[in-house]
């Protein structure tokens, strides 16, 4: 019994070294990032491959910097997602959950980005803290982080939260899940 246990602690040990290795035959730079794969051609050239157009972690739109940012993380699934929105309309969820990293996209209607942008510029959004429930966070809860006009603030699950902060949590989640259902 005691081989038994200690073969499967070996096995568990091997597994998540390996978790955290770089496969063999690749590099990281200084901060991590793995760079364009490399390939030997038949005239002895090296090319290199481009790197991807877009990753699950990159954000598009036609606007520029994003009207708003709700990242999530957290839960007993230890989950991180983030949903970007755009004054274009253009809404992106950026899910990072083990498995890889998945993105979708959808469109908000110009009455929702209205109500979006008429909820971050109103003065209680300006007065809101930057934390809410700290300390008083829940076991397996959530953490919503919100970047919106120049303001962050940041709640967590089973906290009483202001007016102005729950009416753009409610906009953030009505439009996430028109893009899970998109």
């Amino acid at each position: 019994m005691k081989l038994l246990q200690l073969g499967i602690l070996s096995a568990l040990l091997l597994l998540l070294a390996a978790c955290g290795s770089t496969p063999t035959g690749t590099t990281t730079d200084e901060t991590g990032s793995s760079p364009a794969p490399v390939t030997a051609t038949a005239d002895s050239q090296t090319q290199t491959s481009p790197p991807p157009a877009m990753t699950a972690t990159t954000v598009t739109g036609d606007a520029g910097a994003p009207l708003v940012t709700l990242n999530r993380s957290g839960g007993i699934a230890g989950i991180n997602e983030t949903l970007v929105v755009q004054s274009d309309g253009t809404v992106q969820l950026i899910d990072g959950e083990i498995g890889g990293q998945v993105q979708k996209e959808g469109r908000a209607t110009p009455e929702q980005i209205a109500k979006l942008e008429a909820a971050i510029q109103a003065e209680g959004w300006q007065q809101l803290d930057a934390a809410y429930g700290e300390g008083q966070q829940i076991a397996d809860g959530f953490t919503y982080t919100i970047v919106a006009n120049g303001k962050t603030v940041k709640s967590y699950d089973g906290t009483q939260n202001p007016p102005a902060l729950e009416n753009v949590l409610s906009l953030l989640n009505e439009l996430e899940q028109q893009v899970l259902q998109g």
